[in-house]
């Protein structure tokens, strides 16, 4: 097995273990604490991408005799299947970081076409507010600073929606969404094969949402109604893709389900904590492990089983020379 294989097979093999556990897993950790699972998918994300560059101590065939087929690893992984598949793979994550770019350069596009906001009420200090006609509902985005994005629409706002608004939009600041979104983002580009990859992006931005929407109403002390009108009334036109990629946006329904009293129910302490349990063995072991057993990497003498028997592979010469008995007659 080539060493561009090996890792191949390694980071596959740990993304796989990482993401399984954290699927499996994932229904035990209580709904009602979504700032956990925000830190538990912001762990994995960076365990992602770490992984593959970690040295693992273990591996399978670690425990097997030194004499082993000279020919099996050749046959089972040939050169053309290893270029093929990291060809596969360059190219999947290079177009994703294509798409990823491309997203960005349009939202930048709209921050310096936007006008800037003169209506009322005044805006908190730390917020640039902007206007664009070319989104529905406000978000929050990156220039230079953080930026407010509103629609045409905010002009008709009441002030208890404005209250609603400025702090959700709040909310993603003080829990630095800008910034922390582009974990699982370079985990989505990077893992783009991976159908959980993308699971862990969307739910990310799914609870990001759900703490904001509880910032919301936590500090505008307006009824769960009243925040899912207000939020029905938003979704009556669409964001253009580019921007509704950026607004770190989850699913309409699941937010009104996790706004409701009922989706609000406490879940039991030990399920939560017997998940994170697991969650971490899953994670040290799968840091652990290696695909290519120590002593089959380059430079290492192993002993080979070729058709006619038992082969020890060359050694260095002076090596062997000063191993050698120099008195062969005394018979030691």
């Amino acid at each position: 097995m080539s060493p561009a294989t090996d890792w191949l097979m390694q980071a596959a093999l740990r993304a796989t273990l990482l993401l399984a556990g954290l699927f499996a897993t994932w229904k035990f950790l209580p709904a009602s604490q979504p700032a956990l699972r925000r830190k538990v998918l912001l762990g994995i994300a960076a365990g992602l991408l770490a992984a593959p560059w970690l040295s693992g101590w273990w591996s399978p065939g670690q425990a097997s005799t030194a004499a082993v087929p000279a020919a099996a690893p050749d046959k089972a992984f040939p050169a053309a299947w290893s270029t093929l598949a990291a060809g596969l793979w360059l190219g999947g994550t290079t177009l994703a970081l294509t798409r990823v770019l491309l997203e960005a350069r349009a939202l930048h596009q709209l921050i310096r076409r936007a006008r800037p906001w003169g209506g009322s009420p005044a805006l908190p200090h730390e917020i640039t507010a902007l206007q664009s006609s070319a989104i529905s509902g406000p978000c929050v985005a990156r220039g230079r600073k953080p930026v407010l994005l509103l629609p045409d629409s905010a002009r008709t706002w009441t002030p208890s929606q404005w209250q609603m608004v400025i702090a959700h939009e709040q909310q993603h600041l003080r829990q630095q969404d800008l910034q922390l979104a582009w974990l699982p983002r370079l985990v989505h580009c990077f893992y783009w094969w991976h159908p959980l990859a993308h699971w862990l992006k969307r739910q990310f931005h799914a609870e990001s949402e759900a703490l904001c929407d509880r910032a919301a109403l936590t500090h505008s002390g307006h009824s769960p109604r009243e925040y899912v009108e207000f939020l029905l009334s938003l979704n009556a036109a669409r964001m253009p893709a580019p921007v509704a990629g950026m607004a770190l946006k989850s699913p309409l329904g699941q937010r009104i389900e996790r706004l409701l009293p009922a989706g609000q129910r406490a879940g039991r302490r030990w399920a939560g904590g017997l998940a994170l349990l697991i969650l971490c063995g899953i994670a040290g072991f799968s840091f652990s492990l290696r695909t290519l057993p120590p002593d089959s990497t380059p430079g290492n003498p192993r002993a080979v089983v070729t058709e006619a028997g038992p082969v020890e592979t060359p050694v260095d010469e002076t090596a062997l020379r000063l191993s050698a008995n120099p008195f062969p007659e005394d018979g030691n």
